[in-house]
């Protein structure tokens, strides 16, 4: 069983392997647990090709699509929505912890491409209002849309070697609210997360979630 540190780095590396290697934020233990359990991950992209057919082009780089806002939930409120399922054994549902990450590229609303002496030059208008990047929206298996505040983890436009692309990793703790949810496995919705459109170099765009479980005992495991 991988450790807390290990499964926090798989969603990290996931969104930000280029951001982690520079070690702009080291890798530090969130939280620890001496359980009866497992734990589990499940994500999805928050921007890709068509808003809501699949795309899958192992030929192409992020660089070189027009990404646009993944928007599945047909909900006039949300200017992108996207979906993960959890499938838990039926007597695996008891929640101890869930953490929800997300993580974009975002340095300003709309990205440009063009070509300059056979090279690509990437550009857009900077936006430097960051007030939105750490409030998004969760809804659960058959409910409604939860306004989640985030804390900002890392920040790419305050740091010097990141400004050009601007990253940015954000997490919240959402036990309270999967704890009171009445139905814990199906389809989670994470709604308004905000990135650059468009063109930009160097992309890499997910959002994450990251859940604990009990089981009945067999072994304690250190979580």
């Amino acid at each position: 069983m991988m450790s807390t540190t290990t499964w926090l780095s798989l969603v990290f590396f996931t969104s930000y392997g280029y951001l982690l290697a520079q070690e702009a934020i080291p890798f530090k233990i969130q939280n620890e647990f001496y359980i009866y359990g497992d734990a589990l991950v499940i994500g999805n992209n928050v921007l890709s090709k068509d808003a809501k057919e699949p795309f899958n082009d192992p030929d192409l780089t992020n660089d070189d699509i027009d990404m646009v806002f993944v928007d599945v939930d047909d909900d006039v409120s949300t200017f992108s929505s996207s979906s993960a399922n959890l499938i838990l054994p039926l007597n695996h549902t008891k929640i101890k912890y869930a953490a929800l990450y997300w993580s974009a590229t975002y340095s300003y609303e709309q990205g440009f491409r063009k070509e300059s002496d056979g090279q690509f030059l990437f550009q857009g208008k900077r936006d430097n209002k960051r007030n939105k990047i750490n409030n998004i929206k969760l809804k659960t298996p058959n409910g409604r849309y939860t306004d989640v505040i985030g804390s900002v983890i890392f920040d790419g436009a305050r740091d010097r070697a990141f400004t050009l692309n601007s990253p940015y990793v954000c997490m919240a703790d959402v036990t309270k609210l999967l704890k009171n949810s009445e139905i814990i496995n199906g389809e989670y919705m994470v709604a308004n997360v905000v990135a650059t459109q468009g063109f930009v170099s160097g992309e890499a765009l997910r959002v994450g979630y990251f859940m604990l479980f009990t089981k009945p005992p067999q072994k304690i495991l250190n979580i």
